[in-house]
């Protein structure tokens, strides 16, 4: 809901609470706390979560792919919507 929302502070609070949280599935596609927040383009989020200890390196459970793939899907995808020409 905070990655939603791009509450870094409740973000802060819950990665005190349970850090193992950051390194976890957390939506039924098999996201991290950092997969879904690159999804949702919530910089701020990512950057917080990064500086918290979220490892780039855990892929998701539904494809297998870790967040830096899907900053690179995301980036050919808008690169694609923008003209050659």
């Amino acid at each position: 809901d905070s990655i939603f929302t791009g509450d870094v502070e409740k973000i802060r609070q819950l990665s005190d609470e349970r850090p193992r949280l950051l390194q976890q599935s957390i939506d039924s596609d098999g996201n991290t706390a950092l997969g879904l927040a690159l999804l949702l383009n919530e910089v701020d989020v990512i950057r917080t979560l990064l500086q918290l200890g979220s490892d780039p390196n855990v892929a998701n459970a539904f494809d297998g792919n870790h967040p830096l793939v899907i900053l690179a899907k995301l980036r050919v995808e808008e690169n694609s919507k923008t003209p050659l020409l």
